[in-house]
C-alpha cells in the first residue's frame, strides 16, 4: 500500500474529515481502503469463528461491493464506486423492508 492510500485511509476511518475541506474522494483509496476492511473483517471472523453467524452477512457485502466495483472498472471514476456501492446497498435485506437513500 502505498503512502497516500495509507494516509486516505487515515483521514477517512481515524480522523474524519474537517469542515470546510476540500474533496479528497479517490477512486482507488476507496477501493483499496475497502479491500483492507474485508481482509479485517476475514481476520475476525477467523479469530472469533463463534461470530460469523452475524458477521459474514457484512462480509458477503463488502465482497458483492468489491465485485460490483472491479466489474464497473473502478479505478477510472468516483461516479463508478457511487454507483456500485448503491446497487450493493440496494440488495440488502434484514428479513424486513429497509430504506437506503444515497445523495447523488
Amino acid at each position: 500500500m502505498d503512502m497516500p492510500t495509507l494516509n486516505f485511509i487515515i483521514h477517512h476511518v481515524f480522523l474524519p474529515p474537517r469542515l470546510p475541506q476540500e474533496d479528497d474522494t479517490n477512486g482507488q483509496h476507496l477501493l483499496t481502503m475497502v479491500q483492507v476492511l474485508r481482509d479485517s473483517v476475514k481476520d475476525f471472523m477467523a479469530a472469533e469463528r463463534s461470530s460469523a453467524p452475524s458477521v459474514q452477512p457484512a462480509l458477503d457485502m463488502l465482497d458483492r461491493f468489491l465485485q460490483t466495483s472491479l466489474e464497473a472498472d473502478a479505478g477510472k471514476t468516483n461516479m463508478a464506486h457511487r454507483d456500485a456501492l448503491r446497487s450493493v446497498i440496494s440488495e440488502l435485506r434484514d428479513g424486513g423492508e429497509s430504506q437506503v437513500v444515497i445523495a447523488k
